[in-house]
């Protein structure tokens, strides 16, 4: 009975590992503002727990800068009608999101427009 106990606890702690590693959007991204980016989609990780995308944008002067923009998960996304097939890299985009809290050139995506006018609305229900 005792090893029972034991082997439990193990499993329920092994599970909970993950769960430790997720991050708060709020702790990483300033929900209270909005910075826009226009540019050309430079990569994109349709994965879970938060899909990734790179977003390229080119500056008057000097070297693009590339932005690193996160946002829901898979799951998440095909909810509000984005998929895998709904862009592609090398696409021009305008992405509207919550800035990192720390000043790097990351996002958390709260709109999405193609160039064709598509837009995917990600905001979790708020607006910024």
């Amino acid at each position: 009975m005792r090893w029972t106990g034991v082997l439990v606890f193990t499993g329920v702690a092994a599970l909970a590992v993950p769960a430790l590693a997720h991050h708060s959007i709020a702790a990483m991204y300033d929900r209270d503002r909005t910075v826009e980016l226009q540019g050309v989609l430079s990569k994109v990780e349709l994965i879970n727990p938060h899909a990734m995308m790179e977003v390229t944008v080119p500056a008057r002067s000097g070297p693009a800068t590339v932005w690193a923009v996160e946002s829901r998960g898979v799951q998440g996304m095909t909810r509000v009608g984005f998929e895998r097939r709904s862009i592609a890299v090398g696409e021009k985009v305008t992405i509207k999101g919550a800035p990192a809290r720390d000043g790097g050139k990351s996002l958390w995506l709260n709109t999405l427009q193609t160039a064709d006018g598509r837009t995917f609305d990600f905001s979790l229900g708020r607006r910024n």
